[in-house]
Order: structure tokens, then C-alpha cells, then sequence
């Protein structure tokens, strides 16, 4: 089948979080798979996002990233959420995919490969180290001249290292980080306390900058991502949330999370089949956290179901064939109809 573009769009709360973002065409027909790529084209350079498969967290990525080898089957929801957006920010999560049958289609492997920037078409950035453990004491985390730079470019066609950190070490840790330049001088000194399993982006500038360079005060579990960019982001301080966006954080004291990620949907899912008649019926309930309800039509089923608001009818409705399945985001009450025969269909919320 040719490549198809799918697109999902999300705003982000007054927290810069999106959590759940998904959307019904990417869930492939029945027995088919969707193979493609992923990316944020308007994401903001320090939105953190994670990748997931049926509530499994498959990949992170920082913001426009291209992520290939994407894979979904037919029962599985694809969703993402993220971090480090501006306030009210609209995106577009693109998943351009090709189906194919499930039978002859082949397992692929995810990966990420940073590409461009939000504010300047055609800068340029790349992902310069990911997974790099940060020293237990004062120590190297990334030598910028043993690196090997995107074709035609070189260490002085970047302005500032993106950085993002993940404590998974078991307990809180202080995190400095800082910039080496040639003369041994550190700049863009940085302290901050951070809680096991949370995750910290600052913008470190570079210019003049041979090492980048950090402290964790443990052996093991304090990881770094480092993206290198041309753009020159502001505030070369700490960021940290103050209620309305991320601003330099001055002051002491300690950050229990500065990208926090909202929790939404259930500890557990509840499922459920309904009846459907002639006449609009209630499927589920509505729900303001929802992050996915899937209504599926047995396959064994008499014939089609539409699906909609409480106004729907089997001219206006998304028919659903008998085999059938669909996710909504919606938070509001779904509803169903029939051309007259009473149709029980399965549900799942989460």
C-alpha cells in the first residue's frame, strides 16, 4: 500500500505537557500493520517526548527528532506524550506509514535521528551522545573534539548543547553541570537537586567550548542526552517551571521535577460490551483523563455500527464493520446506532 500520512494533533496544557496524544488513524484495519516514521515538525527544541506502544514506553526523543522503524499492529494504540512545550503550544505529530499484511510483515527496530530546529528552517542539529553515563564525581561527560560532526560542518557551526538528564540511580541526586573551554576555564556553572526518576533539560552555549562536563555524586543510573544545535537558545541557566514557563532558575533549594510529566488515565482499564439498538446508545462513559476508549464490532457481528454523538444517526455516524475496531481520545460521551438490529460491541478505556 503507498505511504500514508497521519496526522494527530495536540495542544499542550498549562503546564507544557501533552499526555495521550494519539489519534484513530493510526490504528491499521484488521490483520494489517503500519511500518513508518514519526516526528513533531513544530515541537520546541527542549520538549522531551516518549514513545509508546500499548502503554509500553518503546523510545524518548527531544523536539523534532525523525523516528523510524515505527511499528503498530492492529490492537495496539500508538500515543505520545511530552514535556518542555510552551503553554497552550498546538502540534502536529505526523506518523507517515505504510500498511501491509500482518502475515508479511517483517519486525523493525526503532531509532531516532535528530533533525532541524523550531525556530530557524534549515538549522542544523544532531543528536551528539545519548545514554552517557554522568561521572560520579567532577569529570567529562562529552569531549566535543573527538566527535564526529554532520557532513560540511564542524564544532564552530554550533551555538548551544541541549541537555537532557535522567536519574534513575534509586534516590535524589545533585546534578552540576558545566562547559571546559581550552585554558581548563568552567563556564555556565550549574547545581541542582534531582529525585530518582526524573528528568532535567537545560541549554548549555558552546561557544568557546571544548567539554562538556558534569558531577552526579553516584556510581551508576544519571544518564545524559546531548543535542548540539546552531540555534542560539536563551537563558543559558537552568530551567525550571514557575507555574505559567520555564524560566533560569537563580535561587537554592531543590527541583523535585522540572519537566513533570502528567499523569492521566486509569491505574487500571475497564472494559465492557454494549448492546447497541436502533436507537442512540451510550458506549462507556465519558471521562475527563481519558487517554483512549477502543470500541471493537465482533467480528461475528449482523452487520455495521455507527458511531458518534448523541445526534448520530447511520447516515451521519463513523461506520464501524463488523470486525472492526476504533480508538477516540475524546473525552466526551460516545454513542452508537444501528440500522435497527440490536449489536453488542466490546469497549476498552484507559
Amino acid at each position: 500500500m503507498a505511504l500514508q500520512r497521519l496526522i494527530a494533533q495536540g495542544v499542550a496544557d498549562a503546564n507544557g505537557n501533552i499526555s495521550g496524544l494519539t489519534d484513530p488513524s493510526w490504528v491499521p484495519t484488521v490483520q494489517q500493520v503500519f511500518t513508518g516514521t514519526l516526528s513533531i515538525p513544530d515541537s520546541t527544541i527542549t520538549a522531551q517526548w516518549a514513545l509508546f506502544v500499548n502503554g509500553q514506553q518503546q523510545v524518548t526523543f527531544i523536539g523534532q527528532s525523525v523516528v523510524t522503524g515505527v511499528q503498530v499492529h492492529t490492537t495496539e494504540i500508538l500515543k505520545l506524550s511530552a514535556t518542555g512545550l510552551t503553554p497552550g503550544q498546538t502540534v502536529q505529530a505526523v506518523f507517515q506509514a505504510s500498511q501491509t499484511p500482518e502475515n508479511r510483515t517483517e519486525t523493525t527496530s526503532i531509532n531516532v535521528t535528530p533533525t532541524g530546529t523550531t525556530q530557524n528552517a534549515g538549522n542544523i542539529q544532531f543528536l551528539a551522545g545519548s545514554n552517557l553515563p554522568v561521572p560520579s564525581s567532577p569529570g567529562v561527560i562529552l569531549d566535543l573534539t573527538e566527535l564526529i560532526y554532520p557532513a560540511n560542518t564542524i564544532l564552530a557551526n554550533y551555538n548551544t548543547a541541549v541537555i537532557t538528564v535522567f536519574n534513575t540511580s534509586g534516590g535524589p541526586v545533585t546534578l552540576v553541570l558545566w562547559g571546559d573551554d581550552a585554558t581548563a576555564g568552567d563556564y555556565n556553572y550549574q547545581v541542582v537537586t534531582l529525585d530518582n526518576a526524573s528528568t532535567y533539560t537545560t541549554a548549555i552555549p558552546i561557544v568557546g567550548i571544548i567539554e562538556l562536563s558534569g558531577d552526579c555524586g553516584v556510581g551508576a543510573g544519571v544518564l545524559a542526552d546531548i543535542v548540539l544545535t546552531e540555534e542560539i537558545v536563551a537563558a543559558p541557566g537552568q530551567l525550571v517551571w514557575n507555574g505559567s514557563a520555564f524560566v533560569p532558575f537563580t535561587g537554592g533549594g531543590t527541583i523535585a521535577d522540572p519537566l513533570p510529566v502528567a499523569t492521566v488515565g486509569q491505574s487500571s482499564f475497564s472494559y465492557g460490551q454494549t448492546a447497541i439498538t436502533g436507537s442512540a446508545t451510550a458506549i462507556a462513559a465519558p471521562r475527563a483523563n481519558r487517554t483512549g476508549l477502543s470500541v471493537h464490532n465482533l467480528a461475528a457481528a449482523s452487520g455495521p455500527v455507527y458511531l458518534g454523538d448523541a445526534s448520530v444517526s447511520t447516515s451521519t455516524g463513523l461506520c464501524l464493520e463488523p470486525g472492526g475496531s476504533v480508538t477516540f481520545a475524546t473525552p466526551s460521551q460516545i454513542y452508537g446506532i444501528t440500522a435497527g438490529a440490536s449489536i453488542t460491541v466490546s469497549w476498552e478505556d484507559e
